[in-house]
Formats: C-alpha cells, sequence, structure tokens
C-alpha cells in the first residue's frame, strides 16, 4: 500500500435502467473524501490532515479503517470551497475551528482487511458497525449518511430528483449484499446533477508536459444562470481537440458540462465546478 488513501472504494457513473433493485440510495454530500487510518486522517491522495480533537473523537474506531466525507453541517455544493479552504489549511498544519466541520461515515472495513484489500463483510454488516461506532462517539460531527431504500425505477429517479432540489449534488445507489472494492466500482453507482452552458471562447492556453505545442486549455466567458462566468477548460478534449489550430477555437461558442457555480473566495468572480469541454457549437 503506497498510501491509506488509495485503496478507498469510488463510486462509478452509472445508468440509472442498469441498476439492481430494491437498493440504498444514499445522499450524495459533497465535501473532502478522507480516511481515518491508524489514528490520523487522510486525504485520497494520501496527505495527513491534522485535526487533533477530531482525532480524540474518532480514538474509539481504532482496529478500524473509517471511510469519510469531511463536510460542513449542510453537505451542500455551496459549502464545498469553503470546507476545502479548512482541509487544505488542516494539511499545511494550520489551525482552524474543527468545530464546524461533520464526519459523514461512507464505510468502516478491519483495518487488516484495508491493509490486505480483503473483502470478508457485506455492506450490510459494515453499516452495523457504524451505527455502534457513531453511537459511541456520542457526537453531533459525527454521522451516518442519510438514505432511503428504492425498489423501482420511478422511486430512484424521484429521490434523485428531491435531493438536487434541495440543492445537493445527488445520490449514491448501493446494495446491501456487497462487499468493499478497493477502487471504482460499480456497485456503488452514483448520480450526479449536470448542467451545460454555452460559453465564448476569449483565448486558448499553451498545454504543458505531454501536451506541450498543443491546447491546454480553452478560456471561456459567458452569463450562466444570471452570472457572468470566467472559466479556463481543458478536461474533455480529445488529442485532435488539443491539436487544432488555436485559432479555430476564438469567438467561438463551446458547449461546457459543469456541475454548479462557484465563486473565488477572494476576488469573487464566479466559475464553473468541474467544467468538461462538450462540442464547439457551430450551430450558434
Amino acid at each position: 500500500m503506497k498510501h491509506p488513501g488509495e485503496h478507498l472504494q469510488l463510486a462509478k457513473t452509472m445508468d440509472m435502467s442498469k441498476i439492481h433493485l430494491p437498493a440504498r440510495a444514499e445522499l450524495k454530500l459533497d465535501g473532502i473524501r478522507a480516511v481515518y487510518f491508524q489514528g490520523k486522517f487522510y486525504t485520497r491522495a494520501g496527505k495527513e490532515i491534522v485535526l487533533p480533537k477530531a482525532t480524540e473523537l474518532f480514538a474509539p474506531a481504532r482496529g478500524h479503517v473509517i471511510d469519510i466525507e469531511i463536510t460542513l453541517e449542510s453537505g451542500k455544493l455551496v459549502d464545498r470551497p469553503t470546507v476545502s479552504g479548512m482541509v487544505n489549511s488542516a494539511i499545511k498544519g494550520g489551525k482552524i475551528n474543527e468545530s464546524h466541520l461533520y464526519f459523514n461515515i461512507i464505510d468502516c472495513i478491519s483495518a487488516v482487511d484495508y491493509v490486505d484489500e480483503r473483502a470478508t463483510e457485506t455492506y450490510d454488516m459494515r453499516l452495523t458497525k457504524i451505527d455502534i461506532f457513531i453511537e459511541q462517539a456520542n457526537c453531533r460531527q459525527i454521522r451516518a449518511i442519510p438514505f432511503v431504500d428504492v425498489n423501482t425505477l420511478d422511486e430512484l429517479s424521484l429521490e434523485y430528483d428531491r435531493r438536487v432540489a434541495d440543492g445537493y449534488e445527488g445520490i449514491v445507489v448501493k446494495n446491501y449484499a456487497d462487499q468493499y472494492q478497493y477502487k471504482r466500482s460499480k456497485q456503488w453507482a452514483r448520480f450526479k446533477e449536470v448542467r451545460t452552458a454555452d460559453l465564448i471562447c476569449v483565448m486558448t492556453v499553451d498545454g504543458k508536459g505531454k501536451y506541450t505545442g498543443m491546447i491546454g486549455a480553452l478560456q471561456l466567458v459567458g452569463v450562466v444562470e444570471g452570472k457572468y462566468i470566467e472559466v479556463k477548460v481543458g478536461s474533455g478534449m480529445t488529442d485532435y481537440d488539443r491539436g487544432i489550430n488555436p485559432d479555430f477555437y476564438l469567438k467561438k461558442i463551446i458547449e461546457v458540462k459543469y456541475n454548479s457555480i462557484t465563486r473565488d473566495s477572494i476576488t469573487g468572480q464566479a466559475s464553473l465546478f468541474l467544467p468538461r469541454f462538450v462540442m464547439v457549437r457551430e450551430d450558434k
């Protein structure tokens, strides 16, 4: 194991019609994914998050690895920049007000199983351990992920629509009989809100590394949901897209996918969260 965060199971975006039902539809909270491992907290990239008070709260979990989503109380998309800033500060050793953070328990795995990448317990069994740990911790900041059981596609679709309407990112669907997978797996099927926007390309940014001599990103501007947006978009572009003469994109309308609108905490400039290039809209 290179670092504690590399083994976390990740959800896979799936077609709703392919989901095995009945299932458990969990609220998809939006924060920072982390893991409690051998008395410390780590990010997915293996960086230690220094949280002295939370470490004390998680003391009863020794012997287990706790898969966590760190959020503010609401767990909504709008709070993610604040959570990210606090966690980044804690990674650097800065003192933060930990009382504002909430630790939403995604899963609980035996430390021995986690290190060896073994799967010996069903999700139903692991949920029982989560309930026991939360009861032992007896702290409002440590909580389970809200969920409902769904039996039909209509119920699943309604639950997704309800969560998105409430300002959340979406849902993650799981089955009680599944075992923990140490990779991205379709056993955890995610459904996230995805929106599209049309923006104008005002310039291109040169690529670096493997994209040297190609386009690294497109600088886009426009009005989205009533807000003036400035954003660089490179994700979603193929090598062919990047190899085109940069002048081709200038003043063209570019369709992008995104999940929400964000705002820079210093400049106040609005941008897009997780923007992805879709296509050049030659028809507009």
